[in-house]
């Protein structure tokens, strides 16, 4: 992905998940910037640690696009 930064920090947000906190996250950006490789990622890297996430996709006109678990 090219986003270590990006990928630490969404790392650190869920080990405070797993510490039991209840962080939200908001990725944003411009089309084509890469938001939805970097939650892929992020979602591979989690299933490899047995965790679950839960991720809702949306646009800015406020119609939800994708909700997963």
């Amino acid at each position: 992905v090219g986003r270590a930064t990006e990928l630490d920090r969404l790392a650190a947000s869920l080990d405070e998940a797993v510490g039991g906190r209840t962080p939200a996250v908001v990725v944003e950006g411009e089309s084509g910037a890469g938001k939805t490789r970097l939650l892929r990622e992020f979602a591979t890297r989690a299933a490899e640690l047995e965790r679950v996430l839960d991720l809702a996709l949306g646009l800015d006109d406020g119609h939800p696009q994708t909700a997963a678990r």
